[in-house]
């Protein structure tokens, strides 16, 4: 999915997240079938979301990585890296998608990582999105 603007989320004067859209168009590089085959959400809906919420300690933010994904369906458990171990799980992300988007969270001592995708083949790009995002937050 080719991916057009992004958005960044603050609380409290930081950082907490950020919100890809996808290409929409016709647009002047690309006439209206030249995307056809792509699943392309609308331009309101985010196509991937990385979202970061602090804890009180590594505990609170591991059970609320457990409670995420119970909240969602078809929870497995994935490396995200640096044996860190994240799960992966279906999600109500875009409504067209009936609740079987993938979804990827994780922690990162008392940081929540949440990945959120409208992709709803496979967990690979969830998991993929959340590997890169573990090695950035070390």
């Amino acid at each position: 999915m080719r991916l057009a603007r992004v958005t960044v989320q603050r609380a409290g004067g930081k950082q907490v997240g950020c919100t890809f859209y996808a290409l929409q168009h016709p647009t002047s590089e690309c006439g209206p079938s030249c995307l056809a085959g792509e699943h392309l959400p609308g331009p309101h809906q985010p196509a991937v979301q990385l979202l970061l919420t602090r804890y009180a300690s590594t505990t609170a933010a591991h059970n609320a990585m457990v409670r995420t994904a119970e909240a969602g369906r078809g929870a497995q458990q994935v490396g995200v890296g640096g044996g860190r171990i994240g799960l992966a799980y279906q999600i109500a992300f875009y409504r067209k998608d009936h609740g079987r988007d993938w979804a990827c969270a994780f922690n990162v001592g008392s940081t929540l990582a949440e990945v959120r995708t409208v992709t709803t083949r496979t967990s690979f790009n969830a998991v993929a999105v959340a590997k890169h995002l573990a090695a950035i937050l070390g």
